[in-house]
This record gives structure tokens, C-alpha cells and sequence, in this order.
């Protein structure tokens, strides 16, 4: 009985880790063959229910009267109008901004380089 007594605690946690192993096998744990879902093959293909509806579409036919009525001519919209975005940056940024004239030829400045010669490194002042 001191045995049980001195060691309550361990044996209440190690019900409770065997309890909640079973829990998750039982409830969240997915196995190959699990029951709960069911696949049937359908012979029906994919979007029939939109051709359907489609079809139930077609069938409805309006009064053209309704629109002549006086009180569909009396409904008023209380509708939102919606403001446009301003326009952001340019048409086309790829073109030349206004000013830059376009050459024909390579934008980049030819380098000057010799393969003898070294680096030229711009002398600086030191200040005393």
C-alpha cells in the first residue's frame, strides 16, 4: 500500500498518457483503411450540376410587361457609386521620360581600357 501511496502521481500521469494514446489512435490518427470515408465512383462528369443549371435558366421566361409596370418604374437605387482608383505611375515604363532624347546606339558610355595600365585612383588631400 506505501508503494501505490509514494507513487500516486506517476501512476496518475501514466493512466492519463495511456488514455490519451487511445483517444488520438481512435479519433485523429488516419489509417488506409478508414471507414468513415467512402469514395464512389460517379458516372456523372465533372460540371454536370452547372449544365443542369444552365438548363433550369433557360427554361425561365420574363414579362416584358413587368418592366412597363409603374411600380417597377417607381423602385429607386440606393446603390453606392464607387470611385475610380487615380492612375499610378506611367502608361509605359519602359518608354523615355519627357526630355531624353533616344540614340540609336548603346546608352552606356564606352570604357577606356587598357589592359597595361593601371587603375587611375584620384589623388587625395590629406589635411593637417
Amino acid at each position: 500500500m506505501s508503494f501505490i501511496r509514494n507513487n500516486l502521481v506517476a501512476i496518475i500521469i501514466f493512466a492519463l498518457c495511456i488514455g490519451g494514446f487511445f483517444v488520438y489512435q481512435n479519433n485523429f490518427s488516419s489509417s488506409p483503411s478508414d471507414t468513415r470515408v467512402s469514395t464512389v465512383a460517379s458516372s456523372t462528369p465533372p460540371g454536370a450540376d452547372l449544365l443542369v443549371s444552365l438548363a433550369d435558366l433557360r427554361a425561365v421566361n420574363l414579362d416584358p410587361g413587368l418592366f412597363a409596370d409603374p411600380v417597377f418604374a417607381s423602385l429607386v437605387d440606393f446603390g453606392t457609386v464607387l470611385p475610380q482608383p487615380p492612375s499610378i505611375g506611367r502608361g509605359d515604363p519602359f518608354a523615355p521620360l519627357s526630355g531624353e532624347s533616344v540614340s540609336s546606339g548603346s546608352s552606356v558610355p564606352a570604357a577606356n581600357i587598357s589592359t597595361n595600365a593601371p587603375p587611375s585612383i584620384a589623388p587625395t588631400t590629406k589635411k593637417k
